[in-house]
């Protein structure tokens, strides 16, 4: 195939026929075009990156000048592609300029071509560049999209030459722990990043920390010890993100289904190394590795696999495939990242059949993450522009990381925030950084004083209206998401602790103002109930209490014959107050739950009145689906049409966590304008009928509470 030198008369072209018989091929689609959905979190995922059309516009601010010249980008690909084509002999050098040209061409028509009414520039995310690209330029020399290309054929053969003796020499002289071997694995990454090119990572390359180019003429000795010295500078650091104890537990101590994306050459001989570890170590652990199916850059494929496996250093890895602890995979991507819409039927399968995922290499992550129902381990060394974006640390030091993503997390989202949002290093040096980079994820996951928690879900507020603009909802909902839960867990915990003083504190009888505030309430349903619009065939009304507390209103409640009270409380301890109350005779056994306002395990539409009386001012208000609007979809949900939603909150503006000076302690509490309670209730489908003013005294001090009453229209 490579014989002959390539002749421009004799060169394929791309046009809209080829494409359609070809398609799957050029654009490194393995999945059968029958896409898989059941590995996705959603049908619709789309992952938190950009499109080449992204590129090609040149008018986006969310990359630099220099990232947005997408012609200038495809031509530099094409150009060292072709370069390395020369090195091998394969393409005169007096032809590559007229070659190039011709491929760039054919690389514009691919783009252009149209797929469901859309390019499919605007469909190809960044990081497939590079592979479609190499794809272009194999149909357009030699006529087949799949052809493997040696474009990296002599910087594989030096690796296969230096590395395995390197650990073979190392390794087997000295102990090493099994995360110091995932650290080597890691910092391995960074060799040969002089040689790979730019283009292969889909952005500039940002640190060259172990450069070959200066050792590719040295003694093999030689390059062994100054890659090791190197490789042990860097894992001397440690990790800057560090989940091994997460990985430790739940994958070497456990029994467990470990499928492993594998990445690029050199690293792949540690992450084998490591692999053939892993299974000595938990008897329980079956691994999928899956390399490459087909050369793409310096990716290792299964073929390489199939080489390495001949070496001494393997001996017992192939005792475990020859057990069925290990499988490696002969249908892995046909490109050099990991799109979860096109991996084959095979690996699909594989990925169903694990417990969890491990991801090398920062371009798969990209694609990956947010959007696999796996819990996903990830691994990689920043090195290059754009993973600094992503993560918010500097490539100049060369971070190891390895962190966890549960199914569905975001461990980093909003690239698009580059164009806002910046970082200023110790030493001056600015960078371009996403809406939450993964240095701000994993400080967010560690907070548990509530007060840093408001202050961080205030600077998540800051940027709302850019992060939806952007069409970042799902992540933003999924980075607030925990706060609100640790906020919910601590005000439970506190009212947990302090339900008798509560109890005591609030008194047998409701306030004056409280038992107005219901008697307005009950004449507004009563009214209802005459028009035929709420309560069943006896005039009788359902209620559903939430935040009912220590029984208080519910006692007060039995008097009224023609309603039907259910309380609710997410407090254990006010739950078994109402244990005691019941016992008593003084509620009905059967008129109360223990249950989170934004779970309610009703029916719909089944009660006509849902009273959050100083319920709602412990949750924030973020968004619809979370938090407060998470209550209030849930009341409507349950109310019968035409039905009465009362509300009573804390007037104020923001959000705090405060102890009321009463003994009971701190607690959250979100504060509400008139314009802003009114908002949060219509956004959530209610009509608001009245907001009205009122305060209360208490020895700690005057409050000013809004009491709203709103009905389900439908």
């Amino acid at each position: 195939m490579y014989g002959r030198s390539i002749d421009v008369s004799r060169l394929y072209s791309i046009d809209d026929k080829i494409i359609g018989t070809i398609k799957p091929d050029l654009l490194c689609d393995d999945s059968d075009n029958g896409v898989d959905n059941s590995i996705l979190v959603s049908p619709d995922f789309t992952p938190d990156t950009f499109f080449m059309s992204d590129r090609l516009s040149q008018r986006n601010d969310f990359l630099a000048p220099e990232e947005r010249d997408g012609e200038k980008w495809i031509t530099r690909i094409v150009n060292y592609e072709l370069l390395q084509l020369e090195k091998e002999g394969i393409l005169e050098r007096k032809l590559r300029y007229s070659v190039a040209k011709h491929c760039v061409q054919q690389a514009h028509n691919l783009l252009e071509y149209m797929v469901d009414n859309r390019t499919v520039a605007s469909t190809l995310t960044n990081q497939e560049v590079p592979d479609v690209i190499r794809k272009v330029l194999s149909y357009v020399l030699f006529g087949y999209p799949i052809l493997e290309l040696p474009t990296h054929r002599m910087f594989n053969e030096f690796a296969w030459k230096t590395i395995p003796s390197l650990i073979k020499q190392h390794f087997s002289s000295k102990t090493y722990s099994l995360k110091g071997l995932l650290l080597f694995g890691i910092a391995s990454g960074l060799i040969g990043l002089d040689l790979k090119g730019s283009s292969a990572a889909a952005s500039n390359i940002a640190s060259i920390r172990i450069p070959l180019k200066p050792l590719w003429t040295k003694q093999d000795q030689y390059i062994a010890d100054s890659l090791w010295a190197k490789l042990s500078q860097c894992v001397a650091n440690g990790l800057l993100v560090d989940y091994w104890n997460e990985f430790e537990e739940e994958v070497l101590n456990n029994k467990c289904n470990l499928l492993w994306f594998l990445d690029d050459y050199i690293e792949s001989f540690f992450d084998l190394f490591f692999i053939q570890e892993m299974l000595a170590c938990n008897q329980h652990l079956r691994i999928v590795v899956v390399p490459k199916k087909i050369k793409c850059g310096n990716d290792m494929t299964y073929a390489d696999v199939q080489q390495a496996l001949g070496l001494v250093i393997f001996k017992r890895l192939n005792e475990y495939i020859s057990d069925d602890r290990v499988k490696i995979s002969t249908n892995g991507p046909t490109m050099g990242t990991v799109n979860l819409r096109k991996l084959s039927k095979e690996v699909v399968a594989d990925i169903k059949q694990s417990d969890c995922v491990f991801i090398k290499g920062c371009r798969a992550h990209e694609l990956i993450q947010g959007g696999l129902n796996k819990t996903t381990y990830t691994a990689y060394v920043v090195a290059r522009e754009f993973s600094e974006s992503e993560t918010g640390f500097d490539s100049r030091l060369s971070p190891l990381l390895l962190f966890r993503n549960r199914p569905g997390e975001y461990t980093y989202w909003g690239f698009k925030g580059r164009a806002k949002r910046q970082k200023v290093f110790e030493d001056g040096r600015t960078i371009s950084i996403c809406y939450s980079t993964l240095e701000e994820h994993e400080k967010r996951n560690r907070i548990i004083d509530p007060n840093k928690s408001i202050v961080e879900l205030e600077k998540l507020l800051a940027i709302q209206k850019d992060v939806l603009d952007g069409g970042y909802s799902a992540p933003y909902r999924l980075e607030a998401q925990p706060f609100v839960d640790r906020l919910v867990n601590q005000t439970q915990a506190n009212y947990d602790s302090i339900a008798h003083e509560y109890k005591n504190i609030r008194r047998e009888r409701p306030h004056s103002v409280d038992i107005r505030l219901f008697q307005k309430l009950l004449t507004l349903a009563h009214n209802l109930v005459k028009d035929g619009m709420i309560g069943d065939s006896n005039g009788n009304i359902s209620l559903l209490d939430i935040g009912t507390g220590s029984g208080r209103d519910l006692r007060y409640f039995m008097q009224f014959r023609d309603i039907k009270a259910m309380g609710i409380d997410n407090s254990k301890a006010f739950v078994k107050i109402l244990d005691d109350l019941a016992e008593k005779g003084e509620i009905h056994p059967n008129s109360y739950l223990q249950m989170d306002m934004r779970n309610l395990r009703f029916s719909d539409d089944v009660f006509d009145i849902v009273r959050h009386n100083a319920t709602l001012l412990h949750l924030p208000v973020i968004m619809r689906g979370i938090g407060v609007d998470a209550a209030l979809e849930e009341s409507f949900r349950v109310l019968k049409s035409s039905g009465l939603l009362f509300v009573n909150v804390k007037a104020g503006i923001g959000m705090d966590f405060v102890d009321t000076g009463e003994g009971l302690g701190g607690r959250f509490f979100q504060f509400f304008t008139n314009d802003s309670l009114r908002t949060v209730l219509e956004r959530n489908r209610f009509k608001v009928l009245e907001i009205e003013k009122w305060h209360e005294d208490r020895p700690s001090g005057r409050i000013e509470w809004l009491a709203a009453y709103a009905q389900k229209e439908t």
